[in-house]
């Protein structure tokens, strides 16, 4: 109660130089993709690992890549091929294999992989928590809980989505380049930045 400092939100922003579309749904071979880094568990279940190794285990007509690495000891069935982290640009290349991206998080801020994902137009399937449902808006699928069910129902309707012509991958490319671009945030900085400088914070 004692704090009176000013807090001012200034949202994640993103190049297009850096992440584009550059194949469309159709050329995409890769099924479904998600991006995180948990070496240990409780950071896992967290980024909905569990989840993900049960979605595959039950769907193992499904393909699933994650990018980034498991806890030791974790069993990871067939279906899910793991890569290790990799730079920005092989993140781009990875993006534009994939066709839906999944957020299953429990917890998150303001993801930046998801934001990266549909920069690169990867239909987004995400946890109604935080800010996924912001990022996601109208351009993918919400899930309420972590019912494995409920998640697969609706990659079922991500499957529909992308193998049909009801929202193309340049769409939500566009869409999200467009709703948070970097020279947005770059402003915003600069300015606050020099307003406190003048000591006129507000």
């Amino acid at each position: 109660p004692n704090v009176r400092g000013e807090v001012r939100e200034v949202i994640n922003g993103y190049s297009a130089s850096l992440w584009g579309c550059d194949i469309p749904f159709e050329e995409r071979t890769g099924q479904f993709l998600t991006v995180f880094q948990a070496s240990w568990a409780m950071p896992a279940i967290r980024k909905g690992l569990d989840l993900l190794l049960e979605l595959a285990v039950l769907r193992k007509d499904w393909r699933f890549t994650l990018v980034g690495s498991v806890p030791e000891g974790s069993v990871v069935p067939e279906n899910i091929t793991v890569i290790d982290n990799v730079e920005q640009h092989e993140l781009r290349a990875i993006y534009n294999q994939h066709r839906v991206y999944i957020q299953a998080s429990l917890f998150e801020g303001f993801p930046n992989a998801l934001c990266e994902a549909m920069a690169c137009g990867c239909f987004p399937v995400g946890s109604h928590v935080a800010g996924i449902p912001d990022i996601i808006s109208t351009w993918g699928i919400l899930v309420a809980e972590k019912d494995v069910n409920l998640w697969v129902g609706a990659l079922e309707r991500a499957i529909q989505h992308t193998s049909g012509a009801e929202l193309a991958a340049q769409s939500i490319s566009i869409g999200l380049l467009n709703r948070f671009p970097l020279e947005k945030r770059q402003t915003e900085l600069v300015q606050f930045i020099e307003r406190i400088s003048r000591g006129k914070p507000r």
